[in-house]
């Protein structure tokens, strides 16, 4: 299982991870505020840094290296049969397959 190094240095599971932040609103991604589903898909597209910060509502804030998310999500799909990280709304048709959510 993939880990991850919460803010307090201790290992997390992508699990523990996803408990933490289920049902939380995403209000930017790299400082630039979301205005909705579709423009979150846009900017984590977009991302040409070497991490991707996530802003929550709740204050949070998740840091990701954008290279290492897009390789566990590909894993991730793999691992639970997942046949795609969007649902089919939010792909673009003309784009490569996507390999982090929102990411191709």
């Amino acid at each position: 299982m993939d880990d991850i190094n919460a803010d307090n240095g201790e290992q997390k599971t992508f699990y523990d991870v996803q408990q933490l932040v289920a049902q939380k609103q995403v209000k930017k991604v790299n400082g630039v505020a979301v205005e909705n589903l579709k423009h979150l898909c846009e900017l984590v597209k977009k991302c040409d840094r070497e991490s991707i910060r996530f802003d929550l509502a709740d204050e949070r804030v998740i840091v990701l290296n954008y290279e290492m998310a897009k390789a566990a999500t590909v894993s991730i799909l793999k691992q639970h049969r997942i046949p795609s990280a969007l649902s089919s709304d939010l792909v673009d048709q003309q784009r490569a397959p996507v390999e982090l959510a929102c990411s191709s």
